[in-house]
């Protein structure tokens, strides 16, 4: 939320500079707004000009995005010579209230200075103060292994207590940290504590290889790789730590890995085929990495010749596909194979493929007499995935206007035929039949077997369940992470659907309503959960109830769910 409050003030800012030399006003009827006042002191002492602004909650995503860009929907004023400010003309509703001071903090250390202010009608909502002192500052150099210094390296920190707030990623205020032209990095607005710093980050992932590959892996103040190694850095409230300065190791030796795509029978070269390599998992401990750093793909060219530079020694898998499977005309599969980087470049690999079998049938749309329904088909998306195994090479085919379709590429083995997850898919699988016979535990395939006489039964997903979320036991809670309460969303878990269907879960909005689409007729368990972000967050803070709910046909099921708040603060 601090970092959504100085978004939000700068956009106000630009949009009406006059606005801030006077209270807030609005056009609405002042029966339906109140006002906030409070006091802001620094130090102890009264500050004058300080922005204090109201920002509207919105649970929803969307609507508060809608809010950052749209400012005249701020309510902001500064303080007079007494440090005390008014906000007149507030509309009801749930706001969070906050000075504009990024180099201040909670003069009792916290770094949180929003403040939470439910307003009513005609009401004014009195004593929304704050008590602030000037944070700590940490600075240093940040320098190669040769001491030059690297420019544009990414500064992280977090507090040794973990009890101490702390914001995502390490940054104060959501704020990115960057060593300058000289290698210089400044982080303030910190409160007093002690910090673990570090350089050589970065949210980009292909910018964060070239990094690594470099030996700007993610070191620690003084110089270690291990964060047990660290040494804290202590940050008195308004005091300037300088001579934080982290030196870089010299880079490892990285190797290239080379090889062919191959014909498994002829040896003829494999050209235009993708490459990818990944890292075996390793033991916990300093040599396991999880970062994405050993992971790669590429493409063959006209001789089936692949290369990667630049490979950590260890132990790794080399795998081949044909781009044709991402779009449903692939026509063999590979043998992965596995492979060690030792003390020298690795050569001569060879990946061998095999021609696929492929599976040809009909779409049929169940109860469909007319063609409208084929010609919907056309946007539907089929995936044959492989059962009884750990297996992804999950092989995909669109179907084609007349209901026809190829699944090619496949492996020997079990395949099940269900609608691809991906997209908003307008049919469902119900069952699968060869030649007449239902197939309801898969299709079993031989090597390069050509399968005919496929029929593949949907039925229409034009069901829809429209429900209400009704919120008890106090206000939603606020996610540490984000600093905004906690988004909610909506889940249909189908009970009695194939496995390629996958659950549906959309936005519940700010009036506590959300609608479910596409939905297959059947039965569905339907509950609300915290979105992907504060997942873990909201199972720890709120609790929901689950209804299951039957839905056939055009006509809307209606749900109605119950949202528990059994914590109105985190950790408490």
């Amino acid at each position: 939320m601090r970092s959504l409050t100085r978004v939000a003030i700068a956009l106000a800012v630009l949009s009406s500079i006059q606005s801030l030399a006077r209270p807030a006003s609005c056009a609405q009827d002042a029966k339906e707004t109140g006002t906030i006042t409070g006091r802001v002191l620094v130090d102890g002492k009264a500050v004058q000009g300080m922005i204090v602004m109201a920002i509207p909650l919105e649970s929803d995503p969307v609507s508060r995005g809608k809010r950052m860009l749209n400012p005249s929907t701020f309510r902001m004023a500064a303080t007079d010579s007494d440090g005390r400010y008014r906000l007149e003309g507030v509309p009801t509703g749930k706001y969070s209230v906050a000075p504009f001071a990024p180099a201040l903090v909670n003069a009792d250390g916290a770094s949180e200075k929003a403040e939470l202010a439910t307003v009513s009608e005609g009401a004014t909502v009195e004593r929304v103060d704050f008590s602030l002192s000037r944070g700590g500052v940490i600075t240093g150099k940040v320098t190669d292994s040769e001491g030059h210094p690297v420019i544009a390296a990414e500064i992280s920190w977090k507090p040794v207590d973990p009890s101490q707030p702390r914001d995502s990623g390490g940054r104060s205020d959501g704020r990115m940290y960057f060593t300058d032209d000289r290698g210089i990095y400044r982080i303030f607005d910190l409160g007093p504590g002690r910090y673990i710093i570090s350089a050589g980050t970065s949210r980009d992932h292909h910018f964060g290889m070239g990094l690594r590959r470099t030996g700007k892996v993610q070191t620690y103040y003084p110089g270690f790789t291990d964060e047990a190694k660290a040494k804290p850095v202590e940050v008195a409230t308004g005091t300037e730590v300088s001579g934080v300065d982290i030196k870089f190791g010299a880079p490892d030796k990285r190797f290239a890995v080379s090889g062919r795509v191959i014909d498994a029978e002829t040896r003829t070269p494999i050209a235009n085929t993708i490459v990818g390599y990944s890292a075996r998992e390793r033991e916990s401990g300093p040599d396991k990495r999880d970062d994405g750093e050993d992971s790669g793909a590429t493409t063959t060219n006209e001789r089936g010749e692949f290369r990667f530079e630049a490979l950590l020694p260890g132990n790794y898998k080399a795998e081949a596909d044909s781009i044709g499977r991402l779009t449903g005309v692939g026509a063999f599969y590979a043998d992965p194979i596995d492979f060690e980087v030792g003390s020298a470049n690795v050569d001569k690999l060879e990946i061998k493929t095999h021609l696929g079998a492929s599976i040809t049938g009909v779409v049929v749309v169940e109860h469909s007499k007319g063609g409208a329904a084929l010609d919907n088909l056309a946007s539907f998306r089929l995936v044959a995935s492989y059962t009884g195994t750990d297996d992804e090479d999950d092989s995909w085919s669109n179907v084609a206007s007349g209901g026809s379709f190829r699944i090619g590429g496949l492996k020997p083995g079990k395949a099940k035929i269900g609608s691809g997850p991906y997209a908003a898919q307008k049919f469902s699988v119900l069952r699968t039949e060869r030649n007449g016979v239902e197939q309801p535990d898969g299709i079993d395939i031989q090597p390069n077997e050509q399968i005919t006489g496929v029929r593949v039964i949907v039925a229409r997903a034009n069901c829809v369940i429209r429900g209400h979320v009704t919120i008890q036991g106090g206000p939603l809670p606020i996610d540490r992470s984000t600093r905004d309460p906690v988004a909610l969303e909506a889940v249909a878990r189908p009970l009695n659907v194939p496995r390629g269907d996958s659950y549906k879960r959309v936005p519940v909005d700010a009036n506590g309503d959300f609608v479910i689409e596409n939905l297959t007729p059947g039965d569905y368990e339907v509950d609300v959960a915290g979105n992907y972000l504060n997942e873990s967050f909201y199972k720890k803070h709120i609790a929901s109830t689950k209804q299951t709910v039957s839905v056939a046909g055009e006509s809307p099921a209606q749900v109605a769910l119950v949202v528990d708040v059994r914590a109105k603060e985190p950790d408490k």
